[in-house]
């Protein structure tokens, strides 16, 4: 894969449910200061692309978190935290077609959104059977059109910005702000699927390093000027009733009619190549858990093409998610499962520090910002969303059962 080929992975695991299901979702907790939520959010994810792109330079694998766990972490350890990150990118695909689902019926009209989101889903999948210079091939055409798209509306937002309407929305208290960025930061958690097309790359100690700050800087900037134009387009008691298309929504009072429809077109776009990168992402992980015994193994075995057993398997479990689950409980369960999983990669990083070359100050101040809005979103869950509370830790304790499982079986460690 190219250096544009692994950025447009990222990008597009990125912009996707992100920007088109959150940004709705975080202005409802913050108002006029949704713009701040991503903003630091995006700050928080730089730090963290700091430690995966260290790690992805000097450790290229088809495996990505999976493999950094197993370098220093116990093999217990290692394999909970690979699971609880497989376990979410289905959760989080679950959300992008929910909300692939949402954006086909306001563009068409009717119901049946969650209908719509799986068929994406499975279209999506078949597509992974392909392979993998198909999959890099698609994500460079949907980025560069949902970019196309998302940066007209940019320009033309900004230009007929309501200053007036935006100061409208109530300011955010300083640990409902903190607490949001938890959910901003779901936003951005994509960017580590560029770790798993480092195995592909010709040249990863060059391309990771410019990849993930290329790829996660573009879409900050991105998420702060849109969160700016939607919040300055909706009134506060609309917002609510729209927060789920709030980005296509926005697009009303600036361009019409026409421009709900091209964002919501956007819209599918981004969730279809977020659905199209997490299923490729996955595939990945799944062999590389299989291999190191930490699922069982005949989940890593070819099914047909390019596809595995797992990733069938976890395609079906999303479907099945898809029609069941709530989008704000899942959205807020994703984004503790991702901090979780990422704040331990900061400690493989630092461990490693010296043969990546990562400076140990710039580790430690961004472990030390995600623990802190990590502690914060559990509290807020605590207190507004129980039932994601419940899920993530569900997931974790499920996660932990699993290896204990495989070690009763005595399935021995890859030496």
């Amino acid at each position: 894969m190219s250096l544009w080929s692994v950025m447009a992975i990222g990008i597009g695991s990125m912009v996707g449910a992100g920007i088109f299901a959150l940004l709705g979702q975080a202005a409802l907790m913050v108002g006029r200061d949704t713009w701040l939520a991503f903003a630091i959010g995006g700050g928080i994810a730089l730090l963290a692309g700091y430690a995966y792109a260290g790690l992805s330079a000097r450790y290229p694998s088809d495996g990505g978190i999976v493999d950094f766990y197993n370098l220093v972490l116990p093999r217990w350890l290692a394999g909970a935290l690979s699971v609880l990150f497989l376990l979410n990118l289905g959760i989080s695909t679950t959300m992008i077609a929910k909300t692939f689902g949402a954006y086909s019926v306001k563009l068409g009209g009717g119901e049946g959104a969650n209908l719509i989101g799986s068929v994406a889903v499975v279209a999506l999948y078949l597509l992974t059977i392909v392979g993998q210079r198909a999959v890099g091939r698609v994500e460079i055409v949907l980025v560069a059109v949902k970019l196309l798209i998302l940066l007209s509306f940019l320009v033309g937002g900004l230009w007929f910005l309501d200053l007036d309407l935006h100061r409208t929305h109530q300011r955010a208290p300083a640990h409902t702000l903190i607490a949001s960025v938890g959910l901003t930061f779901f936003a951005y958690a994509g960017f580590g699927m560029m770790a798993n097309a480092a195995g592909n790359v010709a040249n990863p100690a060059r391309t990771m390093r410019i990849a993930f700050p290329l790829a996660i800087l573009v879409t900050c900037l991105l998420y702060v000027g849109l969160s700016v134009v939607v919040v300055g387009a909706i009134q506060p008691a609309d917002l609510a009733a729209s927060a789920d298309t709030a980005v296509a929504t926005a697009a009303r009072p600036y361009f019409g009619a026409a421009g709900v429809t091209i964002l919501s077109l956007a819209a599918l776009l981004a969730t279809a190549s977020a659905i199209n990168a997490n299923i490729y992402s996955g595939n990945e992980m799944i062999r590389s858990l299989s291999s190191a015994r930490q699922l069982p193994a005949g989940l890593g075995r070819s099914l047909a093409g390019a596809s595995s057993r797992g990733v069938a398997v976890g395609v079906a479990a999303v479907l099945v998610m898809t029609n069941v689950f709530d989008l704000v409980t899942v959205a807020n369960a994703a984004g503790a499962v991702f901090l979780f999983v990422y704040l331990a990669v900061y400690w493989v990083a630092w461990r490693k520090r010296t043969d990546t070359g990562a400076v140990g100050a710039v580790l430690l101040c961004g472990a030390l910002l995600m623990g802190g809005v990590f502690v914060a979103f559990l509290v807020s869950m605590w207190n507004t969303q129980p039932a994601a509370l419940g899920t993530f830790i569900g997931a974790v304790i499920f996660s932990i059962l699993l290896q204990a499982i495989l070690k009763m079986r005595s399935v021995p460690p890859v030496q």
